[in-house]
């Protein structure tokens, strides 16, 4: 597969031989990976068909499972293939693929500093949410997740904690 995605010139061929082959369409979708190097030459008419394919087999991916590589490589393939439908067809599929992916955020640490590079974190609520931390500074920092509105009280509680051995740091929220 690999082979025949490096011959250009043939893109088109290439793309309809690995989307009309024989086997399941579910595993349809992994023959495709290789061709995301020449995906403005894919044929457009083929996009209405692929991008639903792509959207149900990303469904069927667990929560926990779709921050992996190889689901991130499917969600860019699926990208990919929306960019070619017509502009409130590609709306759609962006719609469906951001309720189906996972928001990934990244906290890091500001050197020499006690603070975090940002404040402030949102999310929307009930939908999953991958946070990635960063700490590069020399100095262990603490971190708690909290509703909105309920800062003071977690606050307080620290501040009640703060002389023993501190056990709130293990406190968890869901948001």
């Amino acid at each position: 597969m690999l082979a025949m995605t490096s011959v250009r010139g043939r893109e088109v061929e290439t793309f309809n031989r690995l989307t009309h082959s024989s086997s399941p369409t579910r595993t349809r979708y992994k023959r495709l990976e290789p061709c995301c190097a020449f995906r403005r030459e894919w044929p457009q008419d083929q996009a209405a068909v692929l991008v639903p394919v792509l959207l149900e087999r990303l469904a069927t991916i667990p929560v926990d499972q779709r921050t992996s590589p190889a689901a991130l490589d499917l969600m860019q393939l699926t990208e990919a293939a929306a960019e070619l439908l017509p502009a409130d067809q590609a709306r759609e599929a962006r719609k469906a693929l951001r309720d189906i992916g996972v928001r990934m955020l990244r906290l890091s640490t500001v050197p020499h500093r006690m603070a975090y590079d940002q404040e402030l974190l949102v999310v929307q609520a009930g939908k999953p949410v991958e946070l990635v931390f960063e700490n590069t500074d020399i100095m262990p920092h603490n971190l708690v997740l909290v509703r909105p509105g309920s800062m003071e009280t977690v606050g307080l509680r620290a501040e009640e904690e703060r002389p023993r051995s501190m056990p709130w740091l293990g406190i968890t929220f869901r948001v």
